[in-house]
């Protein structure tokens, strides 16, 4: 399904698997968790996630590279400072821990699904494309940062 590659903004998709794992939540109210500190940890991982996206947005500025997830080939450098020494994809990370904190709010196990469902679906139809184009765009350079930072984390 290359034609999903690239078509859908980023935080659309997050959007839509943040509002799937609120209506899996509320469809399957048995599987529920409550906890003193929920409340409390749905605000620590949105606040880490929003840390680590914002990182990586900042490390991008300071290159002074482009920012756009739907045109990766418009990038004019691989950043590998700051964040991008410990993943290739902060922003999606933080993503992906923004949709945790909403889940956790929730309660709800079966929702957690969620998030490895849009970390499969980031990796395949965003991450993986920017890879391709990346690698097309600067060869050895992003080839061997590849090689020495992981993916996700």
């Amino acid at each position: 399904m290359r034609s999903l590659e690239l078509k859908i903004p980023p935080v659309v998709v997050l959007a839509i698997f943040a509002v799937a794992a609120i209506i899996l939540a509320k469809l399957t109210p048995i599987a529920r968790v409550d906890f003193a500190g929920r409340y409390l940890a749905s605000f620590l991982i949105a606040l880490l996630g929003v840390s680590v996206a914002l990182a990586g947005v900042f490390e991008f500025r300071c290159a002074k590279t482009s920012v756009n997830p739907l045109k990766p080939n418009s990038a004019s450098t691989v950043v590998s400072t700051g964040i991008f020494r410990y993943s290739r994809n902060p922003m999606y990370v933080g993503m992906a821990l923004a949709l945790l904190s909403i889940i956790t709010l929730t309660g709800s196990i079966v929702a957690l699904a969620m998030v490895p469902a849009f970390c499969v679906y980031m990796t395949n139809y965003q991450i993986k494309p920017e890879e391709r184009m990346l690698q097309q765009t600067f060869g050895e350079t992003y080839l061997k940062y590849m090689l020495s930072v992981r993916r996700w984390l």
